[in-house]
């Protein structure tokens, strides 16, 4: 999918002039995961904004003993880790 049509529907981006959204091309990168894959852990660096193009990402959090408690779902079109990035933040 061509990524800059891909942010240009993406809400967050709503109000920008198709030249704005233009700019974003350079730092854009396309990244394929697999099922069960890590994308961030809590307390990691906020350097990153997710899109999800295709496919769906679960936001969990580590609880007591190991054990993992679902936060949400995601799925195409939605966005995530914009709020440490914006905060300049860890990731929480």
């Amino acid at each position: 999918m061509d990524k800059i049509l891909f942010l240009k529907k993406c809400y967050l981006f709503n109000g920008l002039a198709a030249e704005e959204i233009d700019r974003f091309s350079p730092i854009v990168e396309e990244k394929l995961y697999m099922r069960n894959d890590v994308i961030f852990r809590e307390h990691d660096p906020g350097d990153a904004l997710h899109l999800i193009i295709s496919g769906a990402v679960k936001i969990s959090k580590e609880i007591k003993d190991g054990k993992q408690r679902t936060l949400t779902l995601l799925k195409s079109g939605d966005l995530f880790g914009e709020l440490s990035l914006v905060a300049r933040e860890f990731r929480s």
